[in-house]
């Protein structure tokens, strides 16, 4: 893997991990924030231990109005009495209500309600101790007006309690709704300053990837250049012929849609089109006059031979397939392997119109060259046979454009 690729690999691992730590902790403050607000809402605004007090005050209620109707306030408090009896059990249970309300909703800062919560208790208390005292002396008139004045007490401030802890309650939770927000947006704007960072780090890694890749480049190229100019050398009559054909070959692909003609591959291809032929004999290559059958089998074998080199390497295996085939035929009569049509790469086709084209239009050891019209109309002649149509046509048309 290259560098370059391997930068950016740990770049979005170490995004996709801090993303993931970011969710976490946000998924973690929403969570605890929920808590806090179920919190709130359970502690403060206990509707349940009102309810109930309230119940037991309306059971009072209802037990002092059977006694005012039926005349019973004259009578001494005791057991027999089962309206005295209800309504000290109601006092009972409410006093213990109002402490368990106490002991379990309140903090010492909660002044509001702390106070009527002691007033209430305190009352209740009196209320009960009075009770006891006025059994022993036989008398309830008293006692009736107290507990009707402490009944509607407690009416008012249970409705205040319920005000003043629902008012708490949802201060609390804005406050802990804000701290939460806070928190996130501290947490992502975290996340953005590393990301960020990573991003400038990644544009500088960038640039120095480019200048190095660059250089490369150039190396490459200068590499491809002079394998070029040494094949020339070892063929006297194709001089500039691979260059030439790389040329007229980018030409006829910038007339076509050719997805494979992308980052010049087309030009390298031509330009190492018959980098196989080092491997065939001089005498054979600059023979004056028809080869025999033995050696131009060996000439064929430089489309394989010139495959097997490049695709030994990294960077230039890409065109292997382009020059293995630049010698097959549209009607699948061509060599290596008689393939035809679409089954011959695209970029091969072109390179097979360019190289016959420059061959013609160049002397060779066995013949003259043709003119640049006696070229194009025996390329024109075998589209369809020999080249594809397709290609043809788009060098007729930089022949047009007096582009070669």
């Amino acid at each position: 893997m290259k560098l370059k690729s391997k930068l950016i690999v740990i770049a979005i691992v170490i995004l996709f991990i801090l993303t993931a730590v970011a969710y976490k902790g946000i998924s973690s403050i929403n969570k605890a924030n929920n808590n806090l607000n179920t919190f709130y809402e359970d502690r403060y605004i206990p509707n349940q231990i009102l309810t109930d007090i309230q119940k037991q005050v309306f059971y009072m209620e209802l037990n002092l109005q059977k006694m005012v109707y039926e005349k019973k306030s004259s009578l001494t408090v005791d057991d027999s009495n089962a309206e005295w009896k209800a309504i000290a059990e109601s006092i009972q249970l409410i006093n213990r209500l109002i402490k368990e309300y106490k002991n379990k909703y309140l903090v010492s800062d909660e002044v509001q309600v702390l106070k009527k919560v002691e007033i209430l208790s305190t009352e209740y208390e009196n209320i009960l101790n009075e009770i006891f005292y006025y059994r022993e002396y036989k008398g309830a008139d008293i006692l009736i007006s107290k507990i009707e004045w402490l009944t509607k007490l407690s009416e008012n401030y249970i409705n205040e309690l319920e005000t003043i802890n629902i008012d708490i309650a949802k201060k609390l939770k804005n406050d802990s709704n804000a701290s939460a927000v806070k928190s996130r947006n501290v947490l992502l704007f975290l996340l953005f300053i590393v990301s960020i960072i990573l991003l400038i780090l990644f544009i500088l890694i960038d640039k120095f990837t480019k200048r190095r890749i660059s250089l490369e480049k150039k190396i490459s190229e200068e590499s491809i250049s002079i394998v070029s100019n040494i094949l020339e050398m070892h063929d006297e009559y194709t001089e500039g012929h691979s260059k030439s054909v790389a040329n007229i070959s980018r030409l006829i692909a910038e007339k076509l849609d050719c997805k494979d003609c992308e980052n010049d591959y087309i030009y390298i291809a031509g330009l190492l089109h018959d980098i196989g032929k080092t491997f065939i004999g001089v005498d054979i290559l600059n023979k004056k006059g028809k080869l025999n059958d033995e050696e131009y089998d060996e000439v064929k074998m430089h489309t394989i031979k010139g495959h097997d080199i490049l695709i030994r390497t990294s960077e230039l295996k890409v065109i292997s397939k382009y020059v293995l085939h630049h010698h097959e035929r549209w009607d699948g009569k061509g060599y290596p392997s008689g393939l035809k049509k679409s089954e011959i790469p695209y970029v091969s086709r072109i390179l097979a119109v360019a190289d016959t084209y420059d061959a013609m239009t160049s002397n060779r050891s066995y013949r003259q060259k043709l003119s640049k019209k006696e070229a194009l109309d025996e390329i024109v002649k075998n589209a369809w046979t020999q080249f594809d149509p397709n290609v043809v046509n788009a060098f007729i048309k930089v022949c047009a454009d007096q582009m070669i």
